[in-house]
């Protein structure tokens, strides 16, 4: 939708300068500087709509490199910081699955060690016995 109405817009700007133009249509003289020479107007007027539309032309597609330029260094960018990332990832998991490892031998000691408290404890019971 956002097209058409542009196109309509562009049909509709055309269409002022060609009655324009044709509402203009006698010679005028142009100064270069060095040398005049007579251009009917409709000439002068599709010159310059022609050079306007190539400098937009120009300044469009110079920001489009830029910004594209920039995107892509962007994209870079955050492609070397998830790389980053994702090794301190492996890191962490390594070092979480250590400390899981030494947790667990703890708690197997521990359960060991109360084992080896209770059989002291009933040992003792039964001497008292």
């Amino acid at each position: 939708m956002k097209n058409q109405w542009r196109l309509i817009a562009g049909l509709i700007l055309v269409l002022i300068v060609a009655i324009f133009a044709v509402m203009n249509g006698n010679s005028v003289p142009i100064h270069f500087g060095v040398t005049t020479v007579k251009w009917p107007m409709i000439l002068i007027l599709i010159v310059s709509l022609l050079l306007g539309a190539l400098i937009a032309l120009l300044v469009t597609a110079g920001n489009h490199v830029s910004r594209k330029r920039s995107d892509k260094q962007a994209d870079s960018e955050v492609a070397t910081e998830n790389e980053q990332l994702k090794k301190q990832n492996a890191a962490l998991t390594t070092k979480n699955e250590q400390l899981n490892g030494l947790v667990s031998d703890r708690e197997k000691t521990i359960e060991r060690l109360q084992q080896e408290i209770s059989n002291q404890g009933q040992g003792t019971n039964e001497s008292n016995s």
